[in-house]
């Protein structure tokens, strides 16, 4: 956040640089917006530069720099140079302006809540598992869930305005929050999509956490649908989703993944 903490009520911008390499440009319009940087990466030695790129718009600055450790596991976030710039993280449930983080996210991934207007919530006060899942969902973000008032309905998810010059990657978690075991009638089961093109059919574990991971080809308004199967009793459902961008233009060399947060 700027605040105007140098008098000179401007609007500075301002290059971020990751080992020498551009990261993300900086425009800071109004002196109390808060703007937040993140990116996944591989380290290529134990020395992490974050560097900011003085662009003669104002001095550069930050407030916060933030490093999380991932673990090892190079098949988590993957990508195909190894660096995933974030987009979006979306906690599905009804509570307005709710945010998740360490510590109820191991990562420290900052979870905030999302809704659409045809869905209402669903949820569970047990523990939901992620113990075989390597990006170790929260229990607190995968206990809630939304699906359509109309059973009938699909969840449509469009990435509207999408750059069509880089790579989107998708990652859907979901979990069954409902005992469906006390209701022998009930089945839930539902098409992924992406496009309008089927990419598996699906049933959720009921307190298990499963990761479907997409990636979309590079256009503009891009679409996810989740949409009942013709022997499905009960519309779809969707815990929690992630969006981050593979940009081959950014050459980032890598061996250790790191997940780096900025806040100015």
């Amino acid at each position: 956040m700027y605040g105007n903490y140098d008098g000179e009520n401007g609007s500075p911008e301002f290059d971020l640089f990751l080992g020498g390499n551009i990261w993300s440009t900086v425009k800071l319009n109004e002196t109390s917006i808060v703007v937040t940087k993140e990116v996944v990466y591989l380290s290529q030695s134990e020395n992490i530069y974050v560097c900011l790129g003085n662009k003669g718009k104002g001095s550069p600055f930050m407030s916060i720099l933030e490093l999380r450790f991932l673990g090892n596991d190079n098949t988590t976030y993957e990508s195909p140079n190894g660096v995933l710039f974030f987009s979006r993280r979306w906690d599905f449930s009804s509570l307005p302006d709710s945010h998740v983080r360490y510590g109820e996210d191991v990562f420290d991934r900052i979870w905030v809540s999302r809704n659409f207007d045809y869905c209402r919530e669903i949820n569970t006060t047990l523990p939901v598992m992620s113990d075989n899942n390597s990006y170790n969902l929260s229990s607190l973000v995968m206990s809630t869930a939304i699906t359509p008032r109309n059973t009938t309905q699909s969840i449509i998810m469009k990435l509207e305005g999408s750059d069509p010059t880089v790579r989107y990657f998708a990652y859907m978690h979901f979990a069954e929050v409902e005992d469906l075991s006390l209701r022998p009638n009930e089945t839930r089961e539902f098409e992924i999509r992406m496009k309008g093109v089927s990419i598996a059919n699906f049933t959720p574990k009921y307190l298990q956490t499963d990761t479907f991971v997409l990636h979309p080809e590079s256009e503009t308004n891009i679409e996810f649908s989740l949409v009942r199967t013709p022997k499905s009793t009960l519309p779809p459902i969707i815990n929690a989703l992630e969006i981050y961008i593979a940009n081959s233009s950014r050459n980032l060399s890598l061996t250790k993944r790191m997940m780096t947060r900025l806040r100015v």
